[in-house]
C-alpha cells in the first residue's frame, strides 16, 4: 500500500495523525508500545522514533525489497515527503538540467539568500535503487539555510536498470558541471563541496577518491551522512540492527544485488581505498541504531588516521534515514539543524585555508 501524496488532503491528514500519535502522553504510549530499546552503547532509542517504528509495524508498512523497484520508489518518495521537514523559505529554488554522460540529469538549486555562496552538490540516498531529488526538499532547504550555502541536488541513474558504476559516473559529471559553471551559477568557485546520505554518502566520497586518483580538482569538503562505506565486511552494527530499525539487512542485500558491484572494488566500498590521505576534509554523521553505523565510524577513523581533517558525530538515539523524518520526529529535526550548523562552520573554516593555499 502506497502512502498518499503529501500535498493531498489524505496526505496532510496522515501527517497530522502521525505527529499527534508521536506526541501522545508518555505514560499511555509506554502502555501501548512499551519502553524503547537501548543499543550496545547504552543509549535509548529516541521515544518518538520508537513510536514511529512501532506504528509503522502495526500498520503493515510494506518491505521495500518485496515490492520491486518501481513500487519501492513511489513508496519511498511519498513517505519522505510526508515525514520530512516542511521546505524552508528560500531566496530561490530552481530546477535545472545537468548534462550527463548518458543523457541529461535532473537537478535543483536551493539558494537561501542573494550573493555568491559556497555550493554543496548533494547526492540523495536510497541504496542506489530508490530516491530522487524530490525526496529531499525539506532537508535540502534546511541544509542550505543552516549552513548558508547553495545546495545543488543532483539526480543520477538508478539500479537495477542502470547498475554500478552508472551512479558514480553521473555524480562525477554533476560535480564537474557545477564546478565548471560555478560563476554562472553564482557560486564561490573554490568552495564547491559534496554531500550525501547513505548511498549518496558513498557516492560523495567516491567522487572525491576518483577525482584525486585522476588528478582532477577535489571538492573542498565532504559531508557524509550515515554513509555506506563497505559492502563486504561484517560490522557488528549490521547484526545488532538487522531488523526493526527501518533499514533492514534484507533491504541492504536487495540494494546490493540490484547495484551489482564487487565488494572489493573501492568504488563500491570506499573504506577499502588504499590512500585516504588524499581526500578533502570531511564531516561524518552516523546514527546509533543504524546497521551502517560502524562502517561510517570506521571510515571516519581511517580518514583521521591518514591525516584528513575529520569532524565526526554519532546521533546516538536515532536511526538510519533520520534526516527525512524531521517533520514528525523532534529529535530528527534538531539533529538536522545541528548538522547543518556544524557543516556551515566547517565550510567557513575552510575558506581562509583555501585562499592562503592559492
Amino acid at each position: 500500500m502506497r502512502p498518499p501524496e503529501h500535498d493531498t488532503l489524505a496526505g496532510q491528514a496522515l501527517r497530522q495523525s502521525v505527529r499527534a500519535a508521536l506526541r501522545m502522553p508518555a505514560a499511555l504510549a509506554r502502555r501501548i508500545f512499551g519502553e524503547p530499546p537501548r543499543n550496545d552503547r547504552g543509549a535509548p532509542l529516541d521515544f518518538q522514533t520508537h513510536l514511529l517504528l512501532r506504528i509503522m509495524e502495526q500498520a503493515g508498512a510494506p518491505d521495500l525489497h518485496e515490492v520491486g523497484p518501481e513500487e519501492a520508489r513511489q513508496i519511498y518518495d511519498r513517505a519522505n515527503r510526508l515525514f520530512d521537514l516542511d521546505p524552508l523559505s528560500m531566496h530561490s529554488v530552481e530546477d535545472i538540467t545537468i548534462p550527463g554522460p548518458a543523457g541529461d540529469l535532473p537537478g535543483r538549486i536551493y539558494r537561501p539568500r542573494k550573493g555568491a555562496l559556497p555550493g554543496c552538490v548533494f547526492f540523495h540516498g536510497g541504496g542506489f535503487v530508490i530516491g530522487s531529488h524530490d525526496s529531499y526538499e525539506g532537508f535540502c532547504s534546511a541544509l542550505a539555510k543552516g549552513a548558508d550555502c547553495a545546495v545543488i541536488s543532483v539526480g543520477y541513474r538508478l539500479a537495477p536498470e542502470c547498475p554500478f558504476p552508472a551512479a558514480i559516473v553521473d555524480c562525477r559529471a554533476g560535480f564537474e558541471w557545477v564546478r565548471e559553471q560555478s560563476r554562472e551559477l553564482g557560486l564561490m568557485g573554490e568552495q564547491i563541496v559534496v554531500a550525501g546520505d547513505s548511498a549518496g554518502g558513498n557516492l560523495a566520497t567516491v567522487v572525491c577518491q576518483q577525482q584525486a586518483e585522476e588528478g582532477r580538482p577535489l571538492p573542498a569538503h565532504q559531508l557524509l551522512i550515515y554513509p555506506k562505506t563497505d559492502y563486504g565486511e561484517a560490522f557488528q552494527s549490521r547484526k545488532l540492527f538487522a531488523q526493526g530499525f527501518l533499514l533492514t539487512q534484507d533491504m541492504i542485500d536487495w540494494f546490493n544485488h540490484c547495484y551489482g558491484a564487487d565488494d572489493d572494488d573501492p568504488r563500491c566500498s570506499p573504506n577499502r581505498y588504499d590512500d585516504l590521505s588524499i581526500l578533502p576534509p570531511a564531516t561524518v554523521i552516523t546514527a546509533g541504531f543504524d546497521p551502517l553505523r560502524d562502517e561510517g565510524e570506521t571510515y571516519a577513523q581511517r580518514m583521521a588516521q591518514a591525516g584528513v581533517d575529520v569532524t565526526y558525530h554519532c546521533c546516538d538515539r536515532l536511526i538510519h534515514g533520520f534526516i527525512t523524518q524531521g517533520g514528525v520526529v523532534d529529535a530528527a529535526a534538531a539533529a538536522v539543524a545541528d548538522l547543518a550548523e556544524e557543516f556551515g562552520r566547517c565550510l567557513r573554516a575552510e575558506m581562509p585555508k583555501r585562499r592562503e593555499s592559492r
